[in-house]
């Protein structure tokens, strides 16, 4: 105050606005990440019907899923919707679903995206091969969903040794996460 008192206002007797802003002005930054350089203006994200290159990009406090699927996959078409359900019931701060395509054309990534309503960020077309050789994800089909902390290590994939358990089970065990 201005005679020098001190007065303490709780932040739920604060406009909802007010209250979002001191919340995010003591959020703590996300720890680095080896996906750090991968992010930023090398992801897009749907804007309407159309990719648009995301400005601003909230890192993960502790997961990335990495979702690798392309617009030609059948099975992929058929769990994507899971995929979406999932993401818009249990997005949090913990995590981000990255998609890495196997497209070989923009438009066919942005066409699948909007069809399927994705709400997630994707990688840009130009910059998946360079990832896919500096991260080495295990499995080889798609759809295949890989879970990682912050640092690559791999948590879960929709392959153990080899054999293809699909991208259910890693969805799955990223939810069991949560309740920890």
């Amino acid at each position: 105050m201005m005679d020098g008192r001190t007065v303490k206002i709780g932040a739920i007797d604060l406009a909802d606005a007010d209250a979002k802003r001191l919340v995010d002005a003591y959020k703590k930054p996300a720890p680095p990440s080896v996906f750090d350089a991968w992010t930023g203006s090398n992801l897009l994200k749907l804007q309407g019907k159309n990719l648009k290159r995301l400005d601003t990009f909230e890192k993960p406090s502790k997961y990335y899923l990495f979702y690798y699927t392309a617009s030609w996959c059948g099975p992929c078409h058929r769990f994507t919707p899971t995929l979406v359900d999932f993401y818009n019931a249990n997005k949090n701060s913990e995590f981000e679903v990255i998609l890495i395509t196997s497209d070989s054309d923009e438009k066919d990534m942005e066409k699948y995206a909007a069809e399927m309503k994705m709400p997630w960020p994707q990688l840009k077309l130009s910059k998946t091969e360079r990832f896919k050789k500096e991260f080495h994800h295990p499995g080889t089909g798609i759809p295949n969903l890989v879970l990682t902390d912050l640092q690559g290590n791999l948590l879960k994939t929709s392959y153990v040794n080899g054999d293809y358990i699909g991208p259910t089970s890693v969805m799955n065990y990223l939810a069991t996460l949560f309740k920890k």
